[in-house]
């Protein structure tokens, strides 16, 4: 019986949509640590209070968005704003995504130009131009293409994260001692004044990349319920993930001020190899995150596989990869994200009203019927 249930439930989708949720939330933000730090680390210890507040909403888009991937059309898919929010307000806030999700696709470009730069001497076009190819590849092949190295790349990249993490945490635990000393005196920039609000802003900002690229990534499982565990599943391995990190920075504060990229910097602080080993790491996150954005925005235009969406590709990439190279990656991070943040939570409190009123109603007319 319990076979046939996880059988039913499609336990390689679900594992697949797991991986591919982490990879589509990791990107440059958090695999070079600069979003880590902006939203959490940067409060010293209410920082971990944040990581469980902001859980929450993010498992809430998950399991929302990944199940009416399968009840949608792929034309539907595209339109998910008017799906939700009506057809006026659905097309603004459709455009207002696209934009949003190409901004963020520069700001993966920017990442990819801050690790070379930072910490191989590389001069910014080089790295942005390299990760915007390797992102064309995948993308002019189609959804499931992508959908497939998502779920490979994303637990690996999770796992590898939390790895130097926590070996990293574990030589440096005893400066904890001194993260309510030290917080005060470190440059970190942060996302909002409040703990509690930037708690609020990490989800809400990630509303404008999940809801257009989760629902097309559930179309792709067997089954509802298959696609709304695999998305509990990956929230519970990302906010772990994101706990873990804080840890390890809050260990090292004063190593890490006036860094690009965080990680890079935890990294080498066990070995110059695995600091170089990581690298490649933290740019195989941006990679899973650049590709789907860049996707979803040329599908918001054309079909996947014809010349006009092959030439949309390709001219976006050119013009991101001249933004991602000269423009500063902290200030994308902290401007991009944290305003985008405000309009998703009003959006995010909306659909989470919309959906207990259904519920409510579904439930009234079974009571009464």
């Amino acid at each position: 019986m319990a076979g046939g249930r996880i059988k039913n439930i499609g336990l390689v989708d679900c594992m697949k949509i797991s991986g591919a949720f982490c990879a589509l939330c990791i990107g440059a933000g958090f695999a070079t640590g600069q979003e880590i730090m902006q939203f959490f680390a940067s409060y010293g210890y209410y920082g971990l209070a944040g990581i469980l507040l902001s859980f929450f909403p993010f498992l809430f888009m998950a399991s929302e968005f990944l199940q009416v991937g399968k009840r949608l059309t792929q034309e539907q898919q595209g339109h998910i704003m008017a799906y939700y929010f009506g057809s006026k307000a659905g097309f603004v806030l459709d455009w207002f995504c696209v934009a949003f999700l190409y901004c963020v696709y520069i700001v993966m470009l920017a990442g990819s130009a801050a690790i070379l730069s930072e910490y191989f001497g590389m001069a910014g076009m080089i790295g942005s131009a390299g990760m915007a190819i390797c992102c064309l590849v995948v993308v002019l092949t189609g959804l499931q293409k992508i959908v497939d190295i998502l779920g490979l790349v994303g637990p690996v990249i999770v796992i590898l994260t939390l790895a130097v993490a926590i070996f990293n945490f574990s030589v440096s635990y005893e400066n904890l001692s001194d993260v309510g000393r030290l917080i005060p005196t470190v440059a970190f920039t942060s996302a909002s004044p409040f703990w509690w609000l930037s708690a609020i802003l990490y989800p809400s900002f990630m509303f404008f990349t999940l809801a257009p690229v989760l629902p097309r990534i559930g179309s792709t499982a067997k089954n509802k319920n298959g696609a709304a565990l695999g998305g509990v599943l990956g929230c519970v391995a990302y906010h772990v993930a994101i706990a873990a990190v804080v840890l390890a920075m809050l260990a090292n504060l004063t190593v890490l001020q006036g860094k690009q990229v965080p990680m890079l910097t935890l990294a080498a602080q066990l070995s110059p190899a695995v600091a170089i080993s990581f690298a490649f790491i933290i740019l195989a996150g941006v990679f899973t995150t650049a590709m789907p954005l860049l996707y979803s925005t040329c599908a918001r235009f054309t079909k996947e596989k014809t010349r006009a969406y092959n030439a949309l590709a390709i001219l976006l990439s050119i013009f991101a990869v001249f933004l991602g190279s000269v423009l500063p990656f902290n200030t994308l991070v902290s401007t991009v994200y944290a305003y985008a943040g405000y309009a998703g939570a009003v959006l995010i409190a909306i659909l989470i009203l919309r959906t207990l009123s259904a519920a409510f109603d579904q439930r009234h007319r079974r009571f009464h019927s």
